[in-house]
């Protein structure tokens, strides 16, 4: 019974495949909020409602969901619990590489800090795809890449985020 729960949080099946079933279900019997971010790693979340019950519906790659749950829902769930509602709080940081991007989406790159004593400078982690746990276990954090921007120049400004702070 659904409203014996103030939250459900889900993974996997909120996408679009064929086994994807969780929006039509919620949409058939409660309210969709929203679904389907313009955020790279984790497109499909959604968040909805029946009754009562907040739905929250992650995507199923595991990277997807540990950097969306850091990012955002443990900040929303702290708030529904009765805290200010605190987003992570980053460092600036200088890219020691450069590369592409696709504008019109906020994208969550993996790093590591190069040794340098006066600057704080991070290298791309080689390893990005959704799937890759590894990549949470062998990189520092993530550098924030706004949807408006296309090209990454070595040398330019990102804020970082710790997996350390996020998920202390």
């Amino acid at each position: 019974d659904v409203n014996k729960y103030n939250v459900i949080i889900t993974t996997g099946g909120a996408s679009v495949g064929e086994e994807d079933h969780l929006i039509k279900i919620i949409k058939k019997i409660g309210k969709v909020f929203f679904w389907k971010t313009a955020i790279k790693p984790g497109r499909p979340l959604a968040i909805g409602k029946i009754n009562n019950t907040i739905i929250i519906c992650f995507p199923g790659n595991p990277v997807s969901v540990h950097l969306l749950f850091g990012m955002i829902i443990k900040p929303f769930l702290e708030y529904l619990c009765g805290a200010d509602l605190i987003f992570p709080e980053g460092i600036k940081v200088k890219t020691d590489f450069g590369m592409k991007k696709k504008n019109q989406r906020l994208e969550w790159l993996r790093v590591n800090f190069v040794k340098n004593k006066s600057e704080l400078i991070v290298s791309k982690y080689e390893k990005q795809g959704s799937g890759m746990i590894s990549s949470i276990v062998y990189s520092d954090g993530i550098i924030e890449i706004p949807e408006n921007i296309s090209l990454i120049s070595k040398g330019d400004s990102f804020i970082f985020y710790s997996f350390k702070n996020l998920f202390k």
